[in-house]
């Protein structure tokens, strides 16, 4: 379920670039985008269902897991390595960020989270499949092995 320190590293800049500004609720492109109708709003939010229907299941599934981990993690009497628990804790806080993208409400959405909706879909498909079991890689690669091979 650890990842490589590259995919953290990777992860943890998009994390940072993605930290929301604060300035996006309360400048006047956020208040003329809805005055102006929220064709935008709209198509963002639908991008955003897609997403939660493609992600969700599995975002949630990998916090459960990470979540529960790290409550064993703190019920053990010798404390784990901190370098392991932190990067489970940052682990957890990119998934909290991810997940909570997709729970966003139509309202809420801001001409920043539009700018930025593609580098969070990235990153969840990059998180999804980084953590995803390696069988279906090795099941395909034999299942063309014999295709592949003249009949003796």
């Amino acid at each position: 379920m650890l990842q490589p320190q590259n995919v953290m590293d990777q992860q943890n800049q998009l994390y940072q670039s993605q930290r929301p500004l604060p300035e996006t609720s309360s400048n006047s492109t956020a208040q003329t985008g809805h005055a102006t109708g929220g064709d935008w709003q709209e198509e963002v939010f639908q991008k955003i269902k897609f997403m939660k229907e493609m992600y969700l299941p599995e975002l949630s599934e990998m916090y459960q897991k990470i979540a529960t981990k790290l409550q064993q993690l703190d019920s053990l009497p010798q404390q784990p390595k901190s370098e392991q628990l932190e990067k489970l804790k940052m682990f957890r806080t990119i998934l909290e960020r991810l997940i909570s993208v997709l729970q966003i409400s139509k309202s809420s959405i801001s001409p920043g989270l539009k700018d930025k909706l593609l580098l969070y879909e990235k990153q969840m498909v990059s998180v999804i499949n980084t953590n995803r079991p390696r069988k279906p890689v090795s099941s395909l690669h034999q299942r063309t092995a014999p295709t592949a091979a003249p009949p003796t």
